[in-house]
């Protein structure tokens, strides 16, 4: 086949499966390995599972990570660009027109109903990810122990690159035989002081945060204002707090989501501990109800969960806002996949390694538990909320079905009973 029908057989599928991959990574990679190794044998089943396992030991969403890699192997650059942005341009262009939507719309009983009767589904879909990785990671009283460690390390003092990285060293020296153990230890003691990336998680995150006080102080002073006036909705008031020229700085959103693109290890659902960290607790550009319908629509949208930048940046600065957001935060993801694939077999040969990857997955899930907690405030605030969670929740788990069917559902009764009110 000719390079140029190659690119356009690449783009054409990826494209197919950024707009029929619902469900997740783990449902986007089986579909990958359907379509590249059963059905056109690109790729075989040992070379399929490597390329999975380096995905999960670098930031990132792997699914996007995989399409890359896969690109790459079946047409080396080209491809590798390619079907990177042909699996993301469908769900970053859905959840454009969805955001779109609720700035204009979303204080009509049509659109609040559902989107307060799917927040609880959105909970049970953590619930169900949480649950389903632990059952596979915590197989041992050591990585229990490590696991409710970092729970309480997430909830009680946070910082999210600083609990990974230690998490991460903990299970790689622990993984090493006994008489590499000391030296290991006396060069991580080193490392923990005196790596520039360390540094940056202490004083980073306070530098950005002291960069965005104008525009922290403006917005909330705007949104205020305006929903002292006639009890305006946070999403109203911050419609018009952006409409009058209040400063969300394209350079700061840009940096921010950079940032969140290059340090989220794990599954998806990390994400949503990072966003929450960023934009609710510390700059406050958007509340937890917003950012709970934002996961909700990367949820019901087809293609990568980080679609999720897409939506927050619309919300925060409009249609360049939301370009921004979504390439600041894919990027990260082209630069370590160029990165890794060349010392793929390094690290499958590294002991320590393979230990840091189980430390960074055990905390991933904490963080996951986390952040559910902590959502769950403003999810459960009624009842019925309760009754959705615990349903979805069960049937999710105990016989693993669609999340797609629940989030139908919830709408559907959300619309009606919200036009009943």
């Amino acid at each position: 086949m000719k390079p140029q029908s190659q690119l356009i057989e690449l783009a054409l599928i990826f494209l197919k499966l950024g707009c029929i991959s619902f469900g997740g990574p783990a449902a986007h990679i089986a579909m990958m390995q359907n379509e590249f190794v059963l059905k056109r044998k690109w790729l075989t089943e040992e070379e399929f599972i490597e390329l999975i396992g380096l995905v999960n030991i670098i930031p990132g969403p792997n699914s996007t990570e995989m399409a890359i890699h896969i690109g790459f192997k079946r047409a080396r650059w080209p491809g590798f660009f390619i079907a990177g942005l042909a699996f993301i341009f469908p769900a970053a262009l859905i959840v454009s027109g969805i955001a779109w939507a609720y700035l204009k719309f979303g204080k009509l009983p049509g659109f609040i109903g559902p989107l307060e009767w799917m927040k609880p589904v959105v909970l049970a879909i953590i619930v169900q990810a949480i649950w389903s990785l632990g059952s596979k990671v915590l197989k041992t009283k050591t990585l229990i122990a490590l696991f409710f460690g970092c729970l309480a390390f997430s909830l009680f003092i946070g910082n999210e690159l600083l609990l990974l990285l230690c998490a991460g060293i903990i299970m790689g020296i622990l993984h090493l035989p006994n008489s590499k153990k000391s030296s290991i230890k006396k060069s991580t003691t080193f490392f923990m002081l005196f790596n520039p990336k360390i540094l940056i998680s202490f004083f980073g995150l306070k530098t950005l945060g002291s960069l965005a006080k104008f525009e922290k102080d403006s917005v909330i002073a705007g949104i205020g204002r305006f929903k002292s006036i006639g009890g305006l909705t946070d999403t109203t008031a911050l419609s018009i707090v952006l409409s009058e020229g209040l400063p969300i700085a394209l350079s700061r959103l840009f940096l921010v989501f950079l940032k969140i693109g290059s340090l989220i290890f794990g599954s998806g659902y990390v994400l949503i501990a990072f966003l929450r960290s960023e934009l609710v607790e510390h700059l406050h550009w958007i509340t937890e109800s917003q950012l709970l319908d934002a996961v909700l629509v990367g949820q019901f949208t087809p293609g990568p969960v980080f679609t999720t930048a897409t939506f927050i940046g619309i919300i925060l600065a409009g249609p360049l806002g939301g370009l921004i957001a979504t390439v600041a935060i894919f990027l990260p993801v082209f630069i370590f996949v160029a990165i890794t694939g060349p010392i793929l077999s390094l690290l499958r040969r590294s002991v320590f390694a393979s230990g840091f990857l189980s430390g960074v997955n055990i905390a991933s899930l904490a963080l996951m538990a986390s952040v559910s907690l902590k959502l769950g405030q403003s999810a459960l605030v009624h009842s019925s909320s309760f009754a959705i969670f615990a349903l979805s929740s069960f049937f999710m788990i105990r016989y693993k079905m669609n999340s797609l069917i629940f989030l139908f559902i919830a709408a559907v009764i959300g619309f009606f009973i919200f036009k009943i009110d």
